[in-house]
């Protein structure tokens, strides 16, 4: 039953770090359509920076520059939805073992919110757009950019957590949800 009953939270956990990496997705192409801000970081070059670690080069001076791979997209995929995954798993973590993001409707999106400190800190800076995002080309404004679309994976938790699970999840309640530990 131990086991059935963690396989139930697995599960959960990582439909909703998916569900609300897909929400994220969804937020940043309403920002791209309404053109409330331009990023200058594209989807590709998440990829495109991970493969270049796999050949020792962590720093750029313009990923856009950077020779392409031909899979940059999928590796950025599947990166991008294990980041959600992992950082639920945070989330929930959080919730269970402190009262940080424990309470409020509004605790997701405040998480979502914290998490643009990994682009705005290591991945701006190591794709050549500066800290923050600040040296990106053109018109660019990566931190609106980026609390913007980060607040839509905080959007993607909220709603998870407060009205998706109560139609899904009937057989556990959300105090006996743990992250993967």
């Amino acid at each position: 039953m131990k086991t059935e009953k963690r396989s139930i939270m697995v599960k959960e956990m990582v439909l909703m770090g998916v569900f609300s990496t897909f929400v994220m997705d969804l937020g940043y192409v309403f920002i791209k359509l309404t053109k409330i801000v331009e990023p200058s970081m594209q989807p590709y070059h998440l990829g495109r920076w991970l493969l270049s670690m796999l050949q020792g080069t962590f720093m750029h001076a313009d990923i856009g520059a950077v020779e392409a791979f031909g899979i940059e997209k999928p590796v950025a995929l599947v990166a991008h939805y294990l980041t959600g995954i992992i950082l639920v798993n945070a989330f929930l973590w959080l919730k269970k073992n402190t009262k940080v993001f424990s309470g409020s409707i509004f605790m997701g999106i405040l998480f979502g919110l914290v998490t643009v400190v990994f682009p705005w800190f290591v991945m701006y800076p190591a794709m050549g757009f500066g800290f923050l995002g600040l040296d990106g080309p053109g018109n660019s404004n990566n931190v609106l950019f980026g609390l913007l679309n980060h607040s839509f994976f905080g959007i993607g938790i909220t709603f998870w957590m407060w009205w998706v699970r109560k139609f899904t999840v009937k057989s556990h309640s959300l105090k006996s949800v743990r992250p993967i530990a």
